[in-house]
């Protein structure tokens, strides 16, 4: 809770938790508050991944934990391509049983991120941005994301007896989606 990673280079990954290769079991957890930070300048080659979480390989499960209100900070001269507030996955992940909410993409007026102004445009999966990888989410709510609830850029995600709702979109891209109450969805699955 209420950590930070500052852009030290090219790239921002993980503001509350990065992972690179690992495999864990996490349950019963909160995982809130916290922020990705870019600086001012901005050279149009700069990213972000994961303001709460950022998992690159290995194979997570994520059981009855809360990820909320996860920011992915601008400075008031950025362009930072964004990628994942609340969680950025690229390898393999199930959640189950996890409320993802209030997770957005912020400019800020400092290189600290001072304002809370809405950046214009969506950022891609304020709740979850799946970069590649098998991605199963199931008894989940992805609800008030600043942006996308999930979004699916590359690899394979199920969704399965979950709510998605009051996300700026719901769904963005293909994904299977069984048995799930989607508000607004744009992507593609049946049983919803």
């Amino acid at each position: 809770t209420n950590n930070g990673a500052r852009l030290g280079g090219y790239h921002i990954r993980g503001g509350g938790i990065h992972s690179t290769n690992s495999y864990v079991t996490m349950t019963d957890c909160i995982i809130k508050n916290n922020k990705a930070l870019s600086y001012d300048s901005w050279d149009g080659s700069l990213q972000g991944y994961g303001g709460g979480i950022y998992l690159a390989g290995g194979g997570w499960t994520i059981q009855n934990t809360v990820i909320a209100n996860n920011k992915m900070l601008d400075g008031a001269l950025s362009g930072c391509a964004f990628y994942g507030a609340g969680i950025y996955v690229n390898g393999t992940l199930t959640l189950d049983n996890c409320l993802i909410i209030g997770n957005s993409r912020k400019r800020g007026t400092t290189s600290q991120g001072g304002s809370t102004d809405s950046w214009p445009g969506s950022p891609s999966g304020a709740g979850l941005y799946a970069g590649g990888g098998t991605i199963t989410i199931q008894n989940c709510t992805f609800a008030n994301n600043n942006g996308t609830g999930i979004t699916r850029g590359n690899g394979t995600v199920t969704v399965r007896d979950s709510v998605l709702h009051h996300n700026g979109v719901d769904v963005s891209g293909t994904m299977t989606l069984l048995n799930s109450d989607i508000s607004d969805a744009s992507g593609t699955g049946s049983g919803c």
